[in-house]
């Protein structure tokens, strides 16, 4: 029978061999290399969302600017600053760590 180990993070009984290659980590508590290259891009993309909404708001303003209608002012507010927020959370997320 195969020595187990307790794991470091959780205290699972885990293989030898898998606390060598793990740092003494089980598979649960190691973070996979996919999920660690898609946190550090996340914040791309929430600045790329944040530039299309700006620009979306800059092309409600050009189009409607000298309608009275309630709606489209409303959307003309409201996408620049959801644009604004979305890359305002990219720059904290990409500063945070």
């Amino acid at each position: 029978m195969e020595e187990r180990v307790p794991c470091i993070s959780c205290g699972r009984s885990i293989l030898r061999i898998t606390a060598e290659k793990n740092e003494g980590e089980c598979r649960l508590c190691r973070p996979n290399e996919v999920s660690l290259r898609a946190k550090q891009e996340e914040w791309k993309v929430a600045i790329v969302i944040g530039l299309i909404a700006l620009l979306f708001g800059a092309g409600l303003w050009v189009l409607f600017f000298s309608v009275n209608n309630m709606r489209i002012n409303l959307l003309m507010f409201a996408a620049p600053a959801v644009g604004l927020y979305f890359i305002l959370q990219g720059l904290i997320s990409r500063f945070k760590r």
